[in-house]
This record gives C-alpha cells, sequence and structure tokens, in this order.
C-alpha cells in the first residue's frame, strides 16, 4: 500500500529555471567570474547550489567554493521570487493527496529556500517532513535523502512514491527501493511512470494501488493455499489470488458502479485479500477505504476472474473472487481511487458489457462477477 508521496521541489512543485537562472548569473557576476549563458546553465539546472558553483567557477578550492556558496545561502545577490511559477492544479493537487497520503519534499536546495516561494509557502503543512540540502551528507541520486524522508515519515521505502523530473531522481529511488514518477516533458521510459500534466499525478498515484508490493495469497483453481507472492508477480505472471467484491443494492434493483479514476468502470467496491486477512476481513477494509462505509454483507459466493488489462501490456490476470452484497448508500469516496459513482439497472449495464471488446469501458474482473451476481440474484 502505497501510503507517503515525497516530491521534488525544482522541476516538480516550482518551475525555478528562470529565476535560478537569473540567480546564478548575478551570484558570478558578484563574485567575478563569468555568468553562465542559458544553454550552459540548463546542464547544471537540476545541481545543488555546492555543485552548481564548482562547475561555473571550476575552481579547486574548497575554501573559495564555500565562500561562494555562503553568499548565495545568505543571499547576497537577490533570488526573484517573481520568476517562479507553480505547475497549474499544484495547489489542488497537493491538498487532495494530503488528505489520505503522508506527503514530504526532498530536494537538493537550501533549507533556506525551501519555502521562500509564497506559492509553496502557503502549502507547508501538507508536508510532514522535509529534508534539503544540510540535512545529509550524501546528496541524489545516492539513496540518504528519501531514506530519511521516509524514517521521518514513519514508513518504509516501498510504501513511498517519488515525484521528480530528472534521471538522477530515478536513479535515487530505485537504490532507496520507492516507486518514482517522473513530472517532465520529456519522456522517461526507465520510470515506473512519467508524465507531462500535474494534475494527472493523482490518478497515477492511484494506480500503484492495483501493482503494490505487498503480498497476496496464491491460491489454485479450488481456492486452496499455495503460498505468498507480490501483487505484482501475480499480475504479472498469472498466478490466482483472492478478490473480495462487494456490490451495493437498492430496493429498487439498482447495483451502485464505480468509475475508477483511470475511467473504467467496476464493481460496487473490491479489493485484494492480503497475507493474514480473509475474504469478509478484506471485503469490510474495502468498503471503510473506497466508499466510507460499514455495513452487514451478506454472501453470495465464490467465482474465477481470467481477465486481460488492456494496461497491463495484455498480461492475464486471474483472480478468485468471494462477492457480497449489502443493501446501504455511499459514504465518503477515497478522492484518489474511485473518481465517481452512480446507479444502474445491473442487466443493462451487464448487457453494455457484452460490446466492450478489450475491457476498455469495463474492468474486466467486473464483467465476470456481474454475471456472477446475476445468476445469484436469478436475473439470466
Amino acid at each position: 500500500m502505497i501510503k507517503a508521496i515525497i516530491f521534488d521541489i525544482d522541476g516538480v512543485l516550482l518551475d525555478s529555471f528562470e529565476a535560478n537562472l537569473k540567480f546564478f548569473q548575478d551570484l558570478m557576476i558578484k563574485v567575478g567570474y563569468r555568468p553562465p549563458t542559458r544553454e550552459e546553465f540548463s546542464a547544471i539546472f537540476h545541481l545543488s547550489m555546492m555543485d552548481a558553483i564548482k562547475a561555473l567557477t571550476k575552481s579547486n578550492s574548497e575554501e573559495e567554493i564555500k565562500r561562494i556558496w555562503e553568499m548565495g545561502r545568505r543571499r547576497e545577490v537577490g533570488y526573484d521570487l517573481e520568476l517562479l511559477a507553480a505547475p497549474k492544479g499544484a495547489e489542488k493537487v497537493v491538498r487532495t493527496l494530503s488528505k489520505n497520503h503522508l506527503l514530504g519534499i526532498v530536494t537538493s536546495r537550501i533549507k533556506e529556500s525551501v519555502y521562500e516561494s509564497p506559492k509553496l509557502a502557503k502549502l507547508e503543512k501538507c508536508f510532514k517532513v522535509v529534508v534539503s540540502y544540510q540535512d545529509t551528507i550524501n546528496h541524489k541520486p545516492h539513496p540518504d535523502p528519501l531514506l530519511i524522508a521516509a524514517r521521518g515519515l514513519e514508513v518504509k521505502p516501498e510504501e513511498c512514491i517519488y515525484i521528480g523530473d530528472t534521471e538522477n531522481d530515478i536513479k535515487a529511488a530505485r537504490a532507496a527501493g520507492m516507486k518514482v514518477i517522473i513530472y517532465s516533458k520529456n519522456s522517461f521510459p526507465q520510470a515506473d511512470l512519467y508524465t507531462d500534466s500535474f494534475i494527472k499525478l493523482p490518478e497515477l498515484i492511484s494506480s500503484f494501488a492495483h501493482t503494490s508490493t505487498d503480498d497476496v495469497v496464491w491460491v489454485d483453481e479450488n481456492d486452496n493455499e499455495l503460498g505468498a507472492i507480490t501483487r505484482e508477480k501475480a499480475h504479472r505472471e498469472g498466478f490466482i489470488h483472492r478478490i473480495s467484491v462487494i456490490y451495493l443494492t437498492r430496493k429498487s434493483g439498482e447495483i451502485l458502479v464505480q468509475e475508477r479514476m483511470g475511467g473504467r468502470l467496476d464493481h460496487s467496491c473490491a479489493g485484494h485479500v492480503d497475507v493474514g486477512e480473509d475474504y469478509l476481513q478484506a471485503a469490510k477494509r474495502e468498503l471503510k477505504e473506497e466508499l466510507g462505509i460499514e455495513c452487514e454483507l451478506t454472501e453470495l459466493g465464490k467465482t474465477i476472474s481470467d481477465e486481460i488489462k488492456p494496461e497491463a501490456d495484455q498480461n492475464r490476470i486471474r483472480h478468485i473472487f468471494k462477492v457480497y452484497e449489502c443493501e446501504a448508500e455511499p459514504g465518503n469516496l477515497a478522492e484518489n481511487e474511485v473518481g465517481s459513482v452512480f446507479w444502474a439497472n445491473p442487466k443493462t449495464i451487464y448487457e453494455e458489457m457484452k460490446s466492450d471488446d478489450g475491457n476498455k469501458k469495463f474492468c474486466g474482473g467486473f464483467k465476470a462477477s456481474l454475471e456472477f451476481f446475476l445468476e445469484k440474484k436469478e436475473l439470466i
């Protein structure tokens, strides 16, 4: 389960290229060195201030580099905050994510400059941990800054996602054992995911709920336990594992349909049965997490799903579903997982599924469980 999201600042929470370029040009002029051109600065934009000074001065004197660094830290040349820009939708995304995740910052910026931008300062309460340049001996791509952030958030590295914008961010996250999403106009296929839209981050983050490193119960077709494997391995290699499915119903016969963050339609509620859980425990947990409700469940039975997910490179994903129903209304929806919900006639949905080749509109598991549900209710 992903519990924490850790952000970089430069290039992610803030577009700081213009502000940083002007700052280093002014700093180099003040200390007697040639200021960098825009092209020269592009190559060192993501370096820490210390490393940028080393690159720009080409000095071998640690004393000289530290002297200039101190001048920069004390802002003996101005830093134009008006040149800083936040990505479109950044404030809303950060505030939304903070409701269901622990948030942190890992940055190569000096501590004094983390919240100097008003655009970021107003979000300070959303972030529980900040790891800046002075907080570590080793810096990215070394994993130490990310590992320190995870400890501060009291989570395991595998429960974190790092949002960065460079190859060094990928290397740091990989070394720390974290997932990584790159926010950039450039392609980074070596990252777990990448996007050029900040407002898509919640949707991408929610996708990790289905590729978690948490263990699930590996079973045979008769639901006999064979061992524990990671969800990622079960999905990648087609091992059968357990899912609890819940249908919310009304006296009118309608069922609640959930639209996932990715846009496809799914069961009212469903989730993996983790190691140490039984089907009923998982069902009650998922109901509370996804729909914000607690209710008594009626068991309808089990069915098996053999589905192809279009976003999973045509991997065959096999589940044993135990299906439950309850008559209830949804409560508070999980903001980063559930897009929306609506009530519908189950037979109408079932007929629509027949023309959905490739599971582009409906989740494959929903098709299998709904047919089972309708058979149990003697509606088909």
